[in-house]
């Protein structure tokens, strides 16, 4: 066989990664598909997986931020970051 052609190696640790990535969509597949409403099931999971771990990079941006600059100002954009996300999130959650 060519070398193209050849399968990879750990082929069954791809697809169990692809299976684990697509559990989510799975579960609320079988749920849509009984007639239950999980729309904000779906909010929630798309902030897990979206935003949690956003904040894990902001992290690491504000501490080489910080390493940089003055330790107030640090402060100052930290408390900017957090007051925007809860204004958004209470915002949101008005126009709802």
């Amino acid at each position: 066989m060519e070398e193209s052609k050849k399968p990879p190696e750990n082929i069954s640790k791809h697809l169990k990664q692809a299976f684990i990535l697509s559990l989510p969509v799975l579960i609320i597949g079988v749920i849509e598909l009984f007639g239950i409403d999980v729309h904000d099931f779906i909010a929630v999971l798309s902030m897990i997986f979206l935003i949690f771990p956003t904040f894990y990079l902001w992290y690491y941006m504000l501490v080489d931020v910080y390493e940089r600059i003055n330790f107030i100002l640090f402060l100052c954009i930290y408390a900017f970051l957090i007051s925007g996300f809860i204004t958004y999130f209470f915002m949101k959650k008005a126009l709802v």
